[in-house]
Formats: C-alpha cells, sequence, structure tokens
C-alpha cells in the first residue's frame, strides 16, 4: 500500500488512506489543511467586498454564505490528526496551515493528540483580504512535532516570512512553493517522505520533487486532483529539459 502512493498525489478520501498506513512511516506532514472561513458563516459582502469574486458563481456564492469555500472541508483536525500521530515517525515535524479565525480550535486539536507545539509561523502576503477588523495580510502555519525535539536544518531562518503569492492559481488557496519548500526543507532530509493529507493544487508535491523528497499527497476533489496532477507532470517535465 505505501508504496503505491508514493510520487504521486491520489484522489482518495485521506481518512480511508491514512488507516492503512503502517505505523512510524511519515518523516514529516504538511498540509493547507481545509476549514471554514466563518464559524458562522458570512454575508456576500463581509469578507471580499460588495463584488464579491463569487457572485456571478451561484454555487460557490451558496458554500460561501455558509463560512465555506470548498464543499469537501467539513472536516475537523480531530478526525485525522490521531492517525497523523502514529504514522509519524518519533521527532517527526509537522506543519499546518491555518487562518487567524481557526488558529486557537487548531492548536488545541494538535495538542489533544499529543503533540508537541514547536512556534507559530507568519507567512505575510504581498496582497490582503478586505475585513471590518483590519485588512488580513497575514496566515499562520502551526509548526509542532511528535515525541523529543529535533533541530532544524537551519536555525537562522525567521519566524515571519515574506512570500509573493501566485498568480496563476489552480486553486483558491493555492500557497507559494517557495514558502512551503523552505519549511519542508528545513525539516527533512534528501529521499525523506512527506505527507499532505489535503493537496489541493500540489504545491506540496512539487515542493518535495524540487527538493528530492518522497511525498504521499491526497486530495479528494477530483477536479482539484485532475489540475494538480497536470501541473506536477509539468514541472517534472520542465526540470528533465534542463
Amino acid at each position: 500500500m505505501l508504496d503505491d502512493l508514493i510520487g504521486k498525489i491520489t484522489c482518495a478520501d485521506c481518512i480511508d488512506i491514512l488507516k492503512q498506513l503502517p505505523d512510524k512511516c511519515i518523516d514529516c506532514f504538511f498540509s493547507d489543511i481545509p476549514y471554514r472561513i466563518s464559524q458562522g458563516g458570512c454575508s456576500t459582502t463581509s469578507a471580499f467586498g460588495t463584488k464579491n469574486k463569487w457572485q456571478n458563481n451561484p454555487e460557490k456564492l451558496e458554500l460561501y454564505k455558509k463560512g465555506k469555500i470548498f464543499t469537501e472541508n467539513d472536516i475537523e483536525p480531530s478526525e485525522y490528526l490521531p492517525d497523523i500521530y502514529r504514522i509519524m515517525k518519533d521527532k517527526a515535524h509537522g506543519y499546518i496551515m491555518v487562518n487567524s479565525s481557526n488558529l486557537k480550535n487548531t492548536i488545541q486539536q494538535i495538542e489533544d493528540a499529543n503533540f508537541i507545539i514547536n512556534n507559530i509561523l507568519v507567512m505575510k502576503k504581498n496582497n490582503c483580504v478586505t475585513n471590518q477588523w483590519y485588512m488580513k495580510d497575514i496566515e499562520f502555519t502551526i509548526f509542532f512535532r511528535k515525541g523529543g525535539a529535533k533541530p532544524l536544518n537551519n536555525c537562522g531562518i525567521k519566524s515571519c516570512l515574506s512570500v509573493i503569492m501566485p498568480k496563476d492559481k489552480i486553486h483558491e488557496t493555492q500557497k507559494p512553493v517557495e514558502y512551503v519548500q523552505t519549511l519542508i526543507g528545513n525539516s527533512t532530509q534528501e529521499n525523506d517522505l512527506v505527507l499532505d493529507c489535503f493537496s489541493g493544487s500540489g504545491t506540496t508535491a512539487v515542493a518535495c520533487h524540487n527538493l528530492h523528497r518522497r511525498f504521499i499527497c491526497i486530495e479528494k476533489d477530483p477536479e482539484y486532483w485532475k489540475a494538480s496532477c497536470e501541473r506536477l507532470e509539468q514541472e517534472q517535465r520542465q526540470q528533465t529539459l534542463f
């Protein structure tokens, strides 16, 4: 089962896949996890202004009113973190990206799964989201570990990293490869195995490919899975040319 998943993005429910993975096989966990953008739902103007980018997309707009961006984000960290803990190696590092509204709850669920929080990292973006309580130009990454401490490869990297967000996106919440690459590269060695349960645009897979890390990526939505596989294949072809 494990060998069949390595080096590819699999279209599946991560809960089903995690149950089948052996204990202590993962060297690092990295994921931009699904969560509600608002716990109580949103008005059509609350987060993106009156000219909401989904006003002309009834299906997306209906999700947005419920505080959601994607159909497949009704899952709590408590549903998968116990299995993540089981399959991660001792001293392995984990990274979970989350917004300010879900930060406290996610930290609590990470600790409830017996992980230890190392730090809260900040990704400072070159753009921002309109908000009535100050415009949002940062996102958070919870950096944690399983068991005893393991040093980073480069302790000189600051906890706040400025990034340029991608323009040509295949996914609404696509993150910069450079950011993901920096964190994974700082917590792993060449040929280590990295897991991303919510692969989305496939950024983790691309970052691992660039770093010569093995990876297991899982994406439940068939459309994003197809687009991310095409993206990964294109990246692999381009690097082969050079």
